[in-house]
């Protein structure tokens, strides 16, 4: 299974929910791939559902750095949502923890700031 992506907006907060894998092949470049797209459309501020991810590895954590990068170098702001505790658990041994934030549920538009202050 490749991680598949839904885009929705929350204000300026653009929402992608991922739903699969995100592993080495063609989940972990689709969701880099799309986060692209994004910031060369003008997104600033992603917000990255990752509750319905069901595994990842070293792969997807290096396209989740990359993604973030790709924001960054944009004047961006990458953050993660709904991160499971496995997952969050990795994030933390790696290292990644230290660049990517995580968030335990999702803002309403009048919280985007707490989560892009």
């Amino acid at each position: 299974m490749i991680v598949r992506t839904a885009k929705r907006g929350r204000g300026d907060v653009t929402v992608i929910d991922a739903r699969g894998n995100l592993t080495l092949g063609k989940g972990s470049k689709g969701l880099h791939a799309r986060i692209w797209e994004l910031v060369k459309a003008g997104s600033t501020r992603i917000l990255i559902d990752m509750s319905g991810i069901v595994s990842i590895d070293t792969s997807g954590l290096g396209e989740l750095v990359a993604g973030y990068m790709t924001v960054s170098n944009a004047g961006g702001e990458m953050k993660l949502l709904n991160v499971s505790r496995p997952v969050k658990h990795l994030l933390q041994m790696t290292g990644v923890c230290a660049i990517l934030e995580t968030y335990e549920d999702e803002p309403s538009e009048s919280r985007s700031e707490f989560f892009f202050g």
